[in-house]
């Protein structure tokens, strides 16, 4: 995305802002950002999941713990509970149901493990924008993290329309730990056959070595 970085606080300024420090959370998403903007937001949403895993206990040992992109069919089931497929596709099948109101789409619960994993969110991307990007792409308003009957923060999703790269990033990561069931919601905008969305979320899952990935020791990430 081509900003103009003179006029573009990054990150780290933001963060730094004394009156910032002294608030509860700043939630929400922006599009201003850097592409170091980017690295610096993933790292750090890295950082406080594998903190958050081994104050779970997931592991005994930092080398224990796999840091994997989070995958669908893995990681998440539907309103109902069932198993989904692959896609980064919301709802997982068919339309949404019911427009202007909160919808639910995504949950965690142990049928996917989620007593032995971390999840941590820093963004959305839309992956099927297709050619051109003309118009509105997105049927979604926001989507909102809840943890038991709780809101842990809403995304404005409209600013993907606004993204050229379809793309917004979290102000502030969103941690859920060891047997914290999420149920994400969403707020879409019309409905039937062809009313989905298909936005992937920026994330990772933390879990131990073994659960799902083996991976390599000895081999440092670039």
């Amino acid at each position: 995305m081509a900003v103009n970085t003179s006029t573009v606080k990054s990150f780290d300024a933001i963060a730094s802002s004394s009156a910032l420090l002294k608030v509860g959370m700043v939630g929400g998403v922006r599009v201003d950002y850097t592409k170091s903007d980017v690295t610096r937001l993933e790292q750090r949403a890295i950082e406080l999941g594998i903190t958050r895993a081994y104050n779970d206990k997931i592991s005994s040992s930092m080398n224990g713990l796999i840091v994997r992109d989070i995958i669908p069919n893995l990681d998440f089931v539907d309103q109902n509970g069932s198993g989904i497929n692959r896609r980064w596709r919301w709802p997982a099948s068919g339309g949404y149901t019911n427009a202007e109101t909160n919808l639910t789409v995504w949950q965690t619960n142990q049928s996917v493990n989620n007593d032995k994993k971390v999840y941590v969110f820093y963004g959305a991307r839309q992956v099927d924008p297709g050619t051109g990007r003309t118009g509105t792409n997105t049927n979604t308003t926001t989507v909102e993290f809840d943890f038991s009957s709780y809101i842990v923060d809403i995304w404005t999703l409209d600013h993907i329309d606004s993204s050229q790269d379809t793309t917004v990033l979290a102000n502030t990561p969103i941690v859920f730990g060891k047997s914290q069931n999420m149920i994400m919601k969403v707020y879409p905008k019309t409905t039937g056959s062809g009313s989905f969305d298909c936005i992937m979320l920026l994330g990772k899952v933390i879990e131990p070595r073994g659960n799902t990935l083996q991976g390599q020791q000895g081999v440092l990430p670039i």
